[in-house]
């Protein structure tokens, strides 16, 4: 498992099985008790006592977003935090059959350098182990893991591989503004026809479904994070991120 607040993230191990409660992604931790220590560098929680029920639920952690250049050079200061790594490119490791296997390290580049990213999770944990790895430029959010020094990332699950093309939409003048919003937003077309607008958080969940005519949409409702919001408007779509301060 791993926790963050406003400071800094840290992975807990809990191979002892300490921890019985289950959690899910959004929920707040309170009462965190264990013993510090280090595997390959990597500092870690291996907890003494089993926290209880989440003090709160639905909190959205908000990746920050990093060239590879600065996490390799700086791995310290995002050690088991959630980040976003845009426009990288994958390659497969040595000997490998073009998808992703457990325990891998496959590189990983961006116009700033180059990393790794290590497939730390099996099959039965996440739901791309045996996909074909991606031929295209994506945006990653992972979580920061470090070996020896050297960084890695490690995406959680399908859902934080981000297409680019979400970026290039195919409604005539389509534009999508304020993003980042804090509130209301702007959706126009050239046509300004009927819409059907969805809003998906990074698990996939829908959180914002509606058909209107209207140029704007109020989403201050949202939680602070990105989302995928897909417009469709007169059989054309257009899917882009959405980030909500």
């Amino acid at each position: 498992k791993w926790v963050q607040d406003a400071t800094a993230g840290i992975l807990i191990d809990d191979n002892a099985n300490i921890i019985t409660t289950t959690y899910v992604n959004g929920d707040a931790i309170t009462n965190l008790k264990g013993v510090l220590n280090a595997y390959a560098g990597l500092l870690q929680l291996n907890p003494t006592v089993d926290p209880g029920a989440p003090s709160s639920t639905g909190i959205v952690v908000v990746p920050e977003t990093v060239t590879l250049a600065d996490l390799v050079a700086n791995v310290g200061d995002y050690e088991s935090e959630l980040v976003l790594v845009s426009n990288a490119t994958i390659a497969d490791y040595e000997g490998g059959d073009g998808t992703f296997q457990t325990s891998k390290n496959y590189p990983l580049t961006d116009a700033s350098g180059a990393s790794t990213l290590r497939t730390s999770f099996y099959a039965e944990e996440v739901d791309y182990i045996g996909e074909a790895l991606p031929t295209e430029a994506m945006d990653y959010v992972c979580l920061v893991g470090s070996y020896n020094g050297a960084a890695q990332v490690t995406p959680r699950n399908a859902a934080d591989f981000l297409t680019l093309s979400v970026a290039q939409p195919t409604i005539d003048g389509f534009a999508l503004y304020p993003n980042p919003t804090k509130g209301t937003l702007n959706i126009t077309t050239k046509s300004n026809l009927e819409k059907n607008i969805q809003i998906m958080d990074l698990l996939g969940k829908q959180v914002f479904n509606t058909t209107t005519s209207a140029t704007s949409i109020d989403v201050s409702n949202l939680n602070a994070g990105i989302y995928i919001i897909n417009i469709e408007e007169a059989g054309h779509v257009a899917v882009r991120k959405l980030v909500v301060e």
